[in-house]
């Protein structure tokens, strides 16, 4: 065999079922725990995570953040917050939104009071990670039928680029006149 000739191996995918739960909105200022789901692609990402710790912070409430890099540039973890976690495209899922590590497993089993999927494209991956997650109240963007949020958002194409941490808590805060 030539020292030259790479073999590619078949990836095996982590099972995961999407969760049946019962939904609890709380106001936010009753959340205690909250997990961010926040793809890379996002042109907001820095605002976005700046607003939430700073949120977060007023409230004395717990966050943790699962990056999403669908970039092919692997992201080490050592270079993120402690807070942080990253999925890294075609190491930790791949192309069909499928998890291949058990890196994003401690996320999905976390039962936070609040998720939000901070996304403003479509993917795959963001979305199953959503239907899989034991959170009590999941808020994101809605781009498909098979939809896995109790309150969603639909935006027009001119707000696409738009900071989404502030439209989901200014909606809780709507919601739940807190």
């Amino acid at each position: 065999m030539s020292p030259f000739l790479t073999i590619k191996r078949k990836q095996h995918t982590i099972p995961m079922t999407p969760v049946k739960r019962k939904s609890v909105l709380l106001p936010f200022s009753k959340v205690k725990t909250m997990n961010v789901i926040i793809n890379l692609r996002n042109k907001t990402c820095p605002l976005t995570v700046d607003y939430l710790d700073k949120k977060a912070a007023a409230q004395g409430t717990s966050i943790k953040y699962l990056v999403i890099n669908p970039n092919r540039t692997p992201i080490p973890s050592c270079v993120l917050r402690r807070d942080m976690s990253v999925l890294n495209y075609e190491i930790d899922y791949n192309s069909a939104g499928e998890i291949l590590s058990d890196t994003a497993k401690s996320f999905i089993d976390d039962k936070c009071d609040l998720l939000l999927a901070v996304s403003n494209e479509y993917a795959q991956v963001v979305e199953n990670i959503a239907s899989y997650s034991q959170a009590a109240f999941k808020i994101g963007r809605k781009f498909t039928k098979n939809n896995p949020y109790d309150l969603s958002l639909i935006f027009k194409q001119a707000e696409k680029d738009d900071e989404l941490g502030y439209l989901f808590l200014s909606n809780l805060y709507i919601l739940t006149k807190d």
